[in-house]
């Protein structure tokens, strides 16, 4: 589908006067339009740095997630973004901020849950039926 400028409407050059964009700009989309339609005018993929974590790195972090930290191990109950940002730096031999990691968690869909603090010395039997003592 060719752009067509029919009768009555500007050329590109006045369009790309009335948008405040460069003619070149104004002919390079025309162009990606004409040869791919709509989807070529998505932006094209950039070349620039690679990520420091690469698919399969990713996929290992999304399941150490997931499985939670073991305490004997890991000497964690639950993870924070310091704590996996040590874990990354043990694995992978990568330096990331504690901000990085949060923003990689936010890309692999995870969200910050909070449950309900628990003491570990808690008798399950006293919370579900109530204690035999009265306290």
């Amino acid at each position: 589908m060719p752009i067509a400028l029919g009768p009555g409407l500007p050329a590109r050059r006045s369009w790309a006067c009335v948008y405040c964009l460069s003619s070149v700009l104004t002919v390079s989309q025309s162009i990606r339009y004409n040869e791919a339609g709509v989807d070529g005018l998505h932006d094209l993929p950039r070349s620039g740095r690679p990520p420091r974590l690469n698919a399969v790195r990713l996929a290992e972090l999304a399941r150490l997630v997931e499985e939670g930290p073991d305490i004997a191990v890991h000497g964690v109950v639950r993870w924070r973004c310091v704590d996996l940002q040590a874990e990354i730096k043990a694995r992978f031999d990568v330096d990331l901020s504690e901000r990085q990691v949060g923003r990689i968690l936010g890309q692999l869909r995870f969200t910050r849950l909070s449950v309900r603090p628990r003491h570990p010395q808690t008798d399950e039997a006293c919370t579900t039926r109530g204690c035999p003592d009265g306290g």
